[in-house]
Protein backbone atom coordinates (compact mmCIF):
# COMPACT_ATOMS: atom_id res chain seq x y z
CA UNK A 1 0.00 0.00 0.00
CA UNK A 2 1.38 3.36 -1.12
CA UNK A 3 0.31 6.80 0.06
CA UNK A 4 -0.27 8.93 -3.02
CA UNK A 5 -0.23 12.76 -2.89
CA UNK A 6 1.69 13.94 0.16
CA UNK A 7 3.70 16.99 1.15
CA UNK A 8 6.35 15.04 3.00
CA UNK A 9 9.58 16.51 1.62
CA UNK A 10 10.89 19.03 4.16
CA UNK A 11 11.18 22.76 3.63
CA UNK A 12 9.77 22.76 0.09
CA UNK A 13 6.21 24.01 0.51
CA UNK A 14 3.56 24.10 3.25
CA UNK A 15 4.21 20.48 4.20
CA UNK A 16 6.89 19.04 6.47
CA UNK A 17 8.85 21.94 7.96
CA UNK A 18 12.00 20.00 8.84
CA UNK A 19 13.82 16.75 8.24
CA UNK A 20 12.73 15.63 11.72
CA UNK A 21 9.08 16.22 10.90
CA UNK A 22 9.40 14.37 7.58
CA UNK A 23 10.96 11.42 9.41
CA UNK A 24 8.09 11.50 11.88
CA UNK A 25 5.61 11.40 8.98
CA UNK A 26 7.41 8.35 7.59
CA UNK A 27 7.19 6.75 11.02
CA UNK A 28 3.42 7.22 10.95
CA UNK A 29 3.25 5.72 7.46
CA UNK A 30 5.22 2.68 8.60
CA UNK A 31 3.01 2.28 11.65
CA UNK A 32 -0.07 2.24 9.42
CA UNK A 33 1.38 -0.43 7.12
CA UNK A 34 2.28 1.65 4.06
CA UNK A 35 5.08 0.34 1.84
CA UNK A 36 6.00 3.65 0.22
CA UNK A 37 4.95 7.23 -0.40
CA UNK A 38 4.60 9.55 -3.41
CA UNK A 39 5.93 13.01 -2.58
CA UNK A 40 4.04 15.70 -4.49
CA UNK A 41 5.16 19.23 -3.56
CA UNK A 42 3.26 22.13 -5.07
CA UNK A 43 4.29 23.35 -8.51
CA UNK A 44 2.95 26.57 -10.02
CA UNK A 45 3.95 28.87 -12.91
CA UNK A 46 6.07 30.99 -10.58
CA UNK A 47 7.93 28.15 -8.87
CA UNK A 48 8.60 24.49 -9.55
CA UNK A 49 10.99 22.94 -7.01
CA UNK A 50 14.04 21.58 -8.78
CA UNK A 51 13.86 17.82 -9.13
CA UNK A 52 17.53 17.55 -8.20
CA UNK A 53 16.76 19.13 -4.83
CA UNK A 54 13.84 16.75 -4.31
CA UNK A 55 16.07 13.78 -5.14
CA UNK A 56 18.65 14.98 -2.61
CA UNK A 57 15.99 15.28 0.11
CA UNK A 58 14.72 11.81 -0.80
CA UNK A 59 18.27 10.47 -0.49
CA UNK A 60 18.63 11.94 3.00
CA UNK A 61 15.27 10.57 4.14
CA UNK A 62 16.03 7.16 2.64
CA UNK A 63 19.34 7.00 4.50
CA UNK A 64 17.54 7.73 7.78
CA UNK A 65 14.49 5.52 7.31
CA UNK A 66 14.99 3.14 4.38
CA UNK A 67 11.45 4.06 3.28
CA UNK A 68 10.70 4.15 -0.48
CA UNK A 69 9.78 7.60 -1.82
CA UNK A 70 8.65 8.36 -5.38
CA UNK A 71 8.93 11.97 -6.52
CA UNK A 72 6.29 13.94 -8.38
CA UNK A 73 4.46 17.24 -8.11
CA UNK A 74 1.01 18.60 -7.41
CA UNK A 75 0.77 20.72 -10.52
CA UNK A 76 -1.44 23.80 -10.76
CA UNK A 77 -2.92 23.41 -14.25
CA UNK A 78 -1.65 26.71 -15.60
CA UNK A 79 1.90 25.55 -14.85
CA UNK A 80 1.63 23.37 -17.95
CA UNK A 81 1.65 26.47 -20.14
CA UNK A 82 5.16 27.24 -18.83
CA UNK A 83 6.79 23.88 -18.03
CA UNK A 84 6.88 20.66 -20.04
CA UNK A 85 4.80 17.68 -18.92
CA UNK A 86 7.94 15.53 -18.92
CA UNK A 87 9.46 17.67 -16.16
CA UNK A 88 6.35 17.34 -13.96
CA UNK A 89 5.45 13.66 -14.27
CA UNK A 90 5.48 11.31 -11.32
CA UNK A 91 8.77 9.44 -11.30
CA UNK A 92 8.77 6.22 -13.31
CA UNK A 93 5.27 6.81 -14.73
CA UNK A 94 3.38 8.90 -17.27
CA UNK A 95 1.05 10.16 -14.53
CA UNK A 96 0.80 13.89 -13.80
CA UNK A 97 -1.08 15.02 -10.70
CA UNK A 98 -2.96 18.19 -11.67
CA UNK A 99 -4.87 20.62 -9.51
CA UNK A 100 -7.76 22.76 -10.77
CA UNK A 101 -7.67 26.54 -10.29
CA UNK A 102 -9.25 27.60 -7.01
CA UNK A 103 -10.83 30.83 -8.23
CA UNK A 104 -10.85 31.02 -12.04
CA UNK A 105 -13.99 29.08 -12.94
CA UNK A 106 -13.53 29.98 -16.62
CA UNK A 107 -10.18 28.17 -16.93
CA UNK A 108 -10.24 25.77 -19.90
CA UNK A 109 -9.22 22.63 -18.03
CA UNK A 110 -10.49 20.36 -20.82
CA UNK A 111 -7.93 21.81 -23.24
CA UNK A 112 -5.11 21.14 -20.75
CA UNK A 113 -6.27 17.60 -20.03
CA UNK A 114 -6.67 16.74 -23.71
CA UNK A 115 -3.20 18.09 -24.47
CA UNK A 116 -1.66 15.85 -21.81
CA UNK A 117 -3.56 12.81 -23.06
CA UNK A 118 -2.59 13.48 -26.70
CA UNK A 119 1.05 13.68 -25.64
CA UNK A 120 0.85 10.27 -23.96
CA UNK A 121 0.44 11.34 -20.33
CA UNK A 122 -2.26 10.33 -17.87
CA UNK A 123 -3.65 13.27 -15.89
CA UNK A 124 -4.63 12.56 -12.31
CA UNK A 125 -7.14 15.08 -10.97
CA UNK A 126 -6.26 16.02 -7.40
CA UNK A 127 -9.07 16.20 -4.84
CA UNK A 128 -11.95 17.48 -7.01
CA UNK A 129 -14.18 17.31 -3.93
CA UNK A 130 -12.42 20.39 -2.56
CA UNK A 131 -13.49 22.51 -5.54
CA UNK A 132 -17.07 23.55 -4.93
CA UNK A 133 -17.56 24.92 -8.47
CA UNK A 134 -16.87 21.47 -9.99
CA UNK A 135 -19.86 19.13 -10.23
CA UNK A 136 -20.10 15.36 -10.28
CA UNK A 137 -21.01 15.61 -13.97
CA UNK A 138 -17.82 17.61 -14.63
CA UNK A 139 -15.71 14.98 -12.89
CA UNK A 140 -17.41 12.12 -14.75
CA UNK A 141 -16.72 13.94 -18.03
CA UNK A 142 -13.03 14.36 -17.14
CA UNK A 143 -12.82 10.68 -16.25
CA UNK A 144 -14.42 9.71 -19.58
CA UNK A 145 -11.72 11.75 -21.35
CA UNK A 146 -9.04 9.55 -19.77
CA UNK A 147 -8.29 11.42 -16.54
CA UNK A 148 -7.80 9.47 -13.30
CA UNK A 149 -9.62 10.78 -10.25
CA UNK A 150 -7.86 11.11 -6.87
CA UNK A 151 -9.80 11.73 -3.66
CA UNK A 152 -8.25 12.81 -0.36
CA UNK A 153 -8.73 10.50 2.59
CA UNK A 154 -8.62 13.66 4.71
CA UNK A 155 -11.73 14.83 2.84
CA UNK A 156 -13.52 11.56 3.51
CA UNK A 157 -12.69 11.88 7.21
CA UNK A 158 -14.05 15.43 7.48
CA UNK A 159 -10.81 17.44 7.62
CA UNK A 160 -12.18 20.20 5.37
CA UNK A 161 -15.74 20.33 6.68
CA UNK A 162 -19.03 18.60 6.07
CA UNK A 163 -19.69 19.85 2.52
CA UNK A 164 -16.33 18.61 1.23
CA UNK A 165 -16.82 15.33 3.07
CA UNK A 166 -20.19 14.79 1.36
CA UNK A 167 -18.72 15.50 -2.06
CA UNK A 168 -15.80 13.15 -1.38
CA UNK A 169 -18.19 10.32 -0.59
CA UNK A 170 -20.12 11.04 -3.81
CA UNK A 171 -16.88 10.73 -5.80
CA UNK A 172 -15.72 7.60 -4.00
CA UNK A 173 -17.30 5.16 -6.45
CA UNK A 174 -15.55 6.74 -9.46
CA UNK A 175 -12.21 7.45 -7.76
CA UNK A 176 -9.14 5.66 -9.14
CA UNK A 177 -6.64 6.72 -6.48
CA UNK A 178 -6.61 7.66 -2.83
CA UNK A 179 -4.11 10.01 -1.27
CA UNK A 180 -3.68 11.50 2.16
CA UNK A 181 -2.63 15.02 1.08
CA UNK A 182 -0.79 14.89 4.41
CA UNK A 183 1.13 18.00 5.39
CA UNK A 184 2.21 16.96 8.89
CA UNK A 185 2.51 13.93 11.20
CA UNK A 186 -0.73 15.02 12.84
CA UNK A 187 -2.63 14.45 9.60
CA UNK A 188 -1.78 10.76 9.81
CA UNK A 189 -2.77 10.59 13.47
CA UNK A 190 -6.01 12.56 13.17
CA UNK A 191 -7.34 11.41 9.80
CA UNK A 192 -5.43 8.76 7.85
CA UNK A 193 -5.21 6.24 10.68
CA UNK A 194 -9.02 6.15 10.73
CA UNK A 195 -9.38 5.91 6.94
CA UNK A 196 -6.75 3.42 5.78
CA UNK A 197 -9.47 1.11 4.44
CA UNK A 198 -10.28 3.65 1.73
CA UNK A 199 -7.01 2.79 -0.03
CA UNK A 200 -8.25 -0.72 -0.80
CA UNK A 201 -8.70 -1.12 -4.55
CA UNK A 202 -7.59 2.48 -5.18
CA UNK A 203 -3.91 2.14 -4.34
CA UNK A 204 -1.06 3.73 -6.33
CA UNK A 205 0.87 0.44 -6.12
CA UNK A 206 -0.94 -0.99 -9.14
CA UNK A 207 0.13 1.95 -11.33
CA UNK A 208 3.69 1.68 -10.05
CA UNK A 209 3.75 -2.01 -10.89
CA UNK A 210 2.71 -1.27 -14.50
CA UNK A 211 5.98 0.64 -14.97
CA UNK A 212 8.31 -2.03 -13.57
Amino acid sequence: MWDFHTHILPGIDDGASSMEEAIEMIGQLQKLGFRGVVATPHANPMYVPERGLLIELRKRLKSETGFPIIIGYEVAMDTLSVYSPESLAIEGTRLILVELPWFDERFDYEKTLLRLIREGFVPVLAHPERHSHITLEDVIKMKAMGTLIQVNVKSLMGAYGRDVQKRAHRYLSIADLMGSDAHSPQDYIDFIAKGVEYYEGKNFGRYKEQTN
